[in-house]
C-alpha cells in the first residue's frame, strides 16, 4: 500500500489537496468556541472597570505578532468602547506597539462615536519597563507630560483627573514578551490595581501560575483567546 502511494503522480496529489482546500474555503466547517474560565475572567474584569476612571491598554507587542496580539487588542477595545470607557495606550516592550494599537483604535472609533483626546489617547512608547512602571504609578502626568503627538496631557479631556495609578481602574496588557512579572511586581503588588493579560500562545504556559495565584484576573491566549472574547 505504501509503495502504491509513493507512485501516485504528484500532480494528482496537488489536485486533491486543492479540492479539499477549496471545499472548506467555500463551505467553512464552523466548530463551537468553548469559552475558558480565564477568558471569561478577562471579560468580567473589563465589565467591572469603573466608568469614572481610566483604563490602561499596554501594547507590548509589534507587527510580528499582529495576528495574535492585534486581534486581542481589537476585541478588547471594542468592549471598552461599547462600555464608553476612556483609555490610554501605553507600551514598554516594543516601540511600534502603541502606534499599532492606536491605529486599531482609530479604525474602530467611528463605529462607537469615539474621538481621540476625548475618549482615548496614545501616550506612546517608553523604554526601561521596570523603571518606567515605578515612576508611572506615582505621577502619570509628570511621567508622560505629553501624548505621542506632543500634545500636553492637560489639553486632553481623556486624561482629566488622572494623577496616579489610583485613578486607573484596570490595566489590560497585550504582549509577546515576558513582561508580566514587572507589572505584577511594581503595580499589582504594591497597589493591587486590577490586571488582565493577553499573550501569544507560545508564552502562555509561563503566565498560568500568575492566573492561579489571582495576580491577574483573566488571560487571553493567542487567537483562541480572541475567539473566546468575541464569543462572549
Amino acid at each position: 500500500m505504501y509503495e502504491r502511494l509513493q507512485k501516485i503522480d504528484r500532480r494528482i496529489a496537488y489536485v486533491v489537496l486543492f479540492l479539499i482546500m477549496a471545499v472548506f474555503l467555500l463551505r467553512p466547517l464552523r466548530l463551537p468556541v468553548v469559552v475558558s474560565s480565564e477568558g471569561q475572567g478577562f471579560y468580567n474584569a473589563v465589565e467591572r472597570s469603573a466608568p469614572d476612571k481610566l483604563v490602561l491598554v499596554a501594547a507590548d507587542w509589534d507587527a510580528g505578532t499582529l495576528a495574535e496580539n492585534g486581534t486581542q487588542t481589537e476585541a478588547v477595545m471594542r468592549h471598552l468602547m461599547s462600555l464608553k470607557r476612556r483609555f490610554a495606550i501605553i507600551g514598554f516592550a516594543w516601540a511600534p506597539g502603541p502606534e499599532l494599537a492606536d491605529a486599531i483604535a482609530h479604525r474602530l472609533a467611528p463605529e462607537y462615536d469615539y474621538e481621540y483626546g476625548r475618549d482615548w489617547v496614545n501616550l506612546g512608547y517608553k523604554p526601561a519597563l521596570s523603571i518606567s512602571l515605578m515612576t508611572l504609578v506615582k505621577n502619570i502626568p509628570d511621567f508622560y507630560k505629553t501624548d505621542a503627538k506632543r500634545t500636553p496631557l492637560s489639553d486632553l479631556p481623556a486624561m482629566a483627573g488622572v494623577k496616579t495609578i489610583k485613578d486607573v481602574s484596570l490595566i489590560a496588557q497585550f504582549t509577546s514578551a515576558g513582561t508580566l512579572e514587572a507589572y505584577i511586581a511594581f503595580v499589582w503588588g504594591p497597589y493591587k490595581t486590577p490586571l488582565v493579560h493577553a499573550c501569544t500562545a507560545i508564552i502562555a504556559p509561563q503566565q498560568y501560575p500568575y492566573l492561579d495565584a489571582h495576580q491577574v484576573e483573566g488571560l487571553l491566549v493567542g487567537m483562541r483567546g480572541t475567539a473566546e472574547y468575541e464569543t462572549i
